[in-house]
């Protein structure tokens, strides 16, 4: 992490704009593990397949990670979302809130002039704007309705959020679908534009 960087007007921009906090981090401390970008796959999650920005749709793991060398910097935002929401039916609504976040954070780094900046989120772009009506793109061929708004989820290129948010100085609690709410001390969701 580090405050030296030509990115700081930036990171106040993302703050402004529903992140409850950001930092600029270096991409080498951006780490991918084969084995969480294997968790993607069925049996282990039920979006596989099922949205163009969702593996195997996505880019390689080999070519993410060249993607990643070529840049030096990225911003890393969160949101702070209670543990409940999360683990309740309304975390689409609080997953369609990071992908336009993460977006709009994206949008205003390219404004900014860095051309290149690309921006990951967390869950499925097809159940959160879709809404379970099929990716347009894979079932008819057709463009993206929500281009300015999905984007792809960092688990699918195996990031792992736990030790980004970690090297962020944020806490991070591990939960699954049966976690009991009242256990879980807090919950964030990561968004992460890469800057050129």
């Amino acid at each position: 992490m580090t405050s030296r960087t030509p990115f700081g007007n930036l990171l106040l921009r993302a703050l402004d704009r529903s992140a409850d906090d950001a930092v600029i981090i270096s991409t080498e401390s951006i780490l991918v593990e084969e084995k969480l970008a294997e968790m993607c796959r069925t049996p282990g999650c039920d979006n596989y397949g099922r949205s163009i920005n969702c593996p195997p749709h996505t880019l390689p793991l080999g070519e993410f990670r060249t993607l990643l060398a070529s840049y030096t910097w990225a911003l890393l935002s969160k949101m702070d979302i209670a543990p409940e929401v999360l683990l309740s039916n309304k975390r689409l609504e609080a997953f369609k809130r990071l992908q336009e976040v993460t977006a709009r954070i994206e949008s205003l780094s390219i404004a900014s002039g860095n051309l290149r900046s690309r921006g990951f989120a967390g869950g499925s772009c097809e159940q959160i704007f879709c809404r379970s009506g099929g990716c347009r793109v894979l079932t008819h061929g057709l463009s993206c309705p929500y281009p300015d708004s999905a984007r792809p989820s960092l688990s699918a290129f195996g990031v792992n959020v736990f030790k980004l948010a970690r090297h962020a100085g944020w806490e991070m609690h591990r939960m699954g679908k049966n976690s009991d709410p009242d256990s879980v001390p807090s919950s964030l969701l990561i968004g992460l534009v890469l800057l050129a």
